[in-house]
C-alpha cells in the first residue's frame, strides 16, 4: 500500500468533507494523524498510523479487542476473526453516523495523544460503511451497473497482505482475476452476499471497472480450475477411483481424441435439458475421471498436461452450464436449442428440485456433512427460497465460525419469511449475533425468546453472559422481532 507523507495542514485540500468518507481517504492514503468531528459538547477524534486504526488504550472497545490485536503483518486473518469484525463493524456504525459543523483530519504523527493501542484493520471499518443500511439496488449503482465489468486489482499486492478480508472475499478476488460482468456475478445462488462482497472489495480499492464486455465462455481462471482440482483431489483421497488402469487409459485417450469436437454436453453427457443437479453429478463424475492426480498409477509420467486440459474443458464445461446467462449464449453461439417447457411447468420443477435438494440436505445435516449441507441449501433457495431452507442453512452456518455472518443472513431470511417464535432459531438467531459483537441485538433477541417460553434455559444463560437481564432497546423492538 502507498503510504504518504505527514503533512502539517489540517484538512488538507484533496481530503473529503464527510466522515465516512475521510475513513475511506486515509486509509487507502495510509495516512497518519487524527480525524476530528466537533459535535455539541465536545470533539470526536479517531488516530490513525499508516493508515490503520488506534485507539486511546482506555477505551471501552480498545479493551475488548486488546486481546485479539495482531500485527499488520498478519491483518488478512482478522477477516476470519468473527469478533473482531463485530466489534470494529460497532465502531463503523457509529462513526458513520457522526456529523458536526468541522470534519477535518490534522496530518502528521506530532498530534496522536501517547498510550494508544492498535493497529487495528481500518479496512473492517471502510468495507462495514459502505454496505450498512444499504440496499441491493444502491449496491448495484454504486458498483456500475449491471453491465459493468469487474477486475481484481494485482497492481498494489500489499493491499491484500493488510486487509482484513474473509474467506469468501479472498475467493471472490480471485475469481476476478479475469474480469466478469456485475449481472454475471450476481446471478448465482449466492448472488445478495455476492453483491455485499463486491461493495466491500471496492471500497477499500481492491476491485477495478472495466467498460461492459461480454467475456468468453471459454476464458476460465486458472485460479477457479485450481481450485476445483484440489477439491476433487480430496474427494479422491477419500474415495478412489474404482476403474482399472486399462479402460481407464482407453477412455482418457477416446475423449482427448474427441476433445476438439465436443460440446460442454458432450463432454459431460449430459443432454441439452440437463438440470442443475445433472450438470453437478456429471462434473463430479467426469473431473473425478480426469484429475491429473491419476498421470502416475496410469503411467502418464510427463503427460499430465493432456489431464490438465481435459481437468480444464470440464470445469470450463460445469462453470458456463451452471451460470444461466453463459449457458444461454453458448447454446446459441454452438446452435443448441431444446424444447422449453411451458413457465408453470418451470416453476413446479424448480420447486421439487429445492424440495429435493432441501430433503437431501436434512439427511447430511444428520451425518454431519455440513460443507455439502450448505451447498445443497444454496441451490434449494435458488430454486425456491422457502423460509425452512434458509432456517436449516441458518442453523448449520451457525456451527462454523468462519460462516457466522452468513449464518446470520439466512436466519434473518428465515424469519423475515415467515417463521416466528421458533425456539430453536431465536435462539441460534440470537447466540450468532452475540459472537458477532451485535450484543443489543442479541439481549433483546434473547428477551424476545423468555417472552414466549418464560425461563427458557439457553436464552437466560445468554442474558447472563451479556452481564444482565435489562433489555437495552425496549419492548418495542423486540415485539417488532416476534411479530407480538
Amino acid at each position: 500500500m502507498s503510504v504518504s507523507r505527514p503533512h502539517s495542514q489540517a484538512s488538507p485540500a484533496d481530503a473529503p468533507r464527510t466522515v465516512i468518507g475521510l475513513v475511506r481517504w486515509i486509509y487507502l492514503g495510509g495516512r497518519t494523524g487524527v480525524l476530528e468531528v466537533d459535535q455539541d459538547g465536545g470533539t470526536r477524534k479517531l488516530y490513525f498510523r499508516r493508515g490503520e486504526l488506534y485507539l486511546p488504550g482506555a477505551h471501552p472497545l480498545a479493551v475488548l479487542l486488546k486481546p485479539r490485536l495482531r500485527s499488520t503483518e498478519s491483518s488478512s486473518a482478522f477477516g476470519e476473526d468473527s469478533e473482531m469484525v463485530g466489534l470494529l463493524g460497532r465502531i463503523a456504525r457509529t462513526v458513520a453516523i457522526w456529523d458536526g459543523p468541522r470534519v477535518g483530519f490534522r496530518e502528521g504523527e506530532e498530534h496522536l495523544p501517547r498510550g494508544l493501542l492498535g493497529p487495528f484493520p481500518t479496512s473492517l471499518v471502510v468495507m462495514e460503511q459502505a454496505v450498512a443500511d444499504v440496499s441491493s439496488e444502491d449496491l448495484r449503482e454504486r458498483l456500475g451497473g449491471d453491465s459493468i465489468r469487474l477486475r481484481a486489482v494485482r497492481s498494489d499486492p500489499d493491499i491484500l497482505r493488510v486487509a482484513a478480508l474473509s474467506s469468501e472475499e479472498l475467493e471472490l478476488l480471485q475469481h476476478l482475476a479475469t474480469p466478469a460482468p456485475l449481472a454475471g456475478l450476481v446471478s448465482r445462488e449466492d448472488g445478495e452476499a455476492t453483491l455485499v462482497r463486491l461493495a466491500r472489495l471496492e471500497a477499500v480499492g481492491l476491485l477495478e471497472r472495466l467498460p461492459s464486455e461480454r467475456p468468453s465462455a471459454q476464458d476460465v481462471s486458472s485460479n477457479i480450475t485450481r481450485r476445483f482440482a484440489e477439491r476433487v483431489a480430496r474427494s479422491l483421497e477419500e474415495r478412489p477411483v474404482d476403474l482399472e488402469p486399462q479402460p481407464h487409459r482407453e477412455m482418457l485417450a477416446e475423449v482427448l481424441a474427441r476433445l476438439g469436437e465436443m460440446s460442454h454436453y458432450e463432454l459431460l453427457g449430459l443432454s441439452l435439458e440437463a438440470r442443475a443437479e445433472e450438470i453437478h453429478d456429471a462434473f463430479e463424475r467426469v473431473a473425478r475421471l480426469v484429475h491429473p492426480v491419476h498421470a502416475e498409477p496410469l503411467g502418464l509420467v510427463g503427460r499430465e498436461g493432456a489431464l490438465e486440459l481435459l481437468f480444464e474443458r470440464a470445469t470450463e464445461a460445469y462453470l458456463t452450464l451452471t451460470d444461466p446467462r453463459r449457458r444461454s449464449d453458448y447454446d446459441r453461439q454452438h446452435g443448441l436449442t431444446a424444447p422449453a417447457p411451458p413457465v408453470e411447468e418451470r416453476g413446479s420443477e424448480k420447486r421439487e428440485l429445492a424440495r429435493r435438494y432441501y430433503r437431501r440436505a436434512s439427511e447430511m445435516a444428520e451425518a454431519e456433512d455440513y460443507g455439502s449441507v450448505v451447498d445443497l441449501l444454496k441451490e434449494a433457495v435458488r430454486n425456491d427460497p422457502q423460509p425452512e431452507y434458509y432456517a436449516l442453512m441458518g442453523l448449520v452456518q451457525s456451527k462454523n465460525p468462519n460462516w457466522l455472518r452468513h449464518a446470520a443472513d439466512s436466519l434473518e431470511k428465515a424469519r423475515k419469511g415467515g417463521i416466528r417464535r421458533d425456539l430453536e432459531i431465536d435462539c441460534s438467531l440470537a447466540e450468532v449475533y452475540e459472537q458477532l459483537g451485535r450484543l443489543d441485538e442479541a439481549a433483546g433477541l434473547f428477551h424476545a425468546v423468555l417472552e414466549y417460553m418464560p425461563g427458557e434455559p439457553r436464552a437466560e444463560r445468554g442474558l447472563e453472559r451479556l452481564g444482565g437481564s435489562e433489555d437495552p432497546q425496549g419492548r418495542s423492538w423486540w415485539r417488532k422481532l416476534i411479530g407480538g
